[in-house]
């Protein structure tokens, strides 16, 4: 099961997918309307992926970006943190969100396509997150047919991290889209481990 997989909008006329908050990653776009926005594996999986833009961005965020290996309880603590304490019971219950012991992140940048990737508890790495962006002057945004994402970039060397910024999106499987971003792009840092 994949938490938010929602089609998105490229500028002017690509579509593209968000699996954002599934740590276990089922990949990939196609909804389920009877799922709050998620797809079944099988869904996601029939369905095409980014395409790439004439206007790709070409900045130093391009690349392969790894995390450090992230446990449940940090996942969760980024919930509490910035005030979704009514939410860790639900997305720690939800089969396939978090990692039993620890997961991994990699998100890879290249020619306009965002891929967010999970790797949990030693299996193999599944998308968890997939979109077209661009860069604009808040951070990177990330557009959808149901809204738009923004999410500020640090770059210091070769280490990324991400700062929530807004959100017009739907929450997914009732649980508000914010605290889904907030809990896979901001609870670790990036290490590049690839250009």
């Amino acid at each position: 099961m994949t938490p938010l997989v929602r089609s998105a909008r490229r500028p002017a006329r690509t579509r593209l997918c968000v699996a954002v908050a599934c740590l276990a990653l089922a990949g990939g776009c196609g909804e389920d309307p009877g799922t709050g926005g998620a797809a079944t594996p099988e869904a996601a999986s029939a369905s095409p992926g980014p395409t790439e833009s004439a206007s790709a961005p070409a900045g130093p965020e391009v690349g392969t970006w790894e995390s450090a290996p992230v446990t449940r309880d940090q996942f969760l603590q980024t919930l509490r943190v910035n005030g979704f304490t009514d939410y860790v019971r639900r997305f720690g219950s939800i089969p396939g969100w978090l990692p039993d012991r620890e997961g991994v992140l990699s998100l890879e940048l290249r020619d306009g396509s965002w891929m967010l990737y999970g790797a949990l508890d030693g299996d193999a790495p599944t998308v968890f997150d997939r979109q077209t962006y661009e860069v604009v002057d808040q951070g990177f945004e990330l557009t959808s047919d149901v809204g738009q994402t923004i999410l500020r970039p640090s770059i210091e060397g070769e280490t990324l991290a991400l700062e929530f910024v807004s959100s017009t999106e739907p929450a997914a499987e009732e649980i508000p889209v914010e605290a889904i971003l907030r809990v896979y792009y901001t609870t670790a840092t990036f290490t590049r481990i690839a250009s």
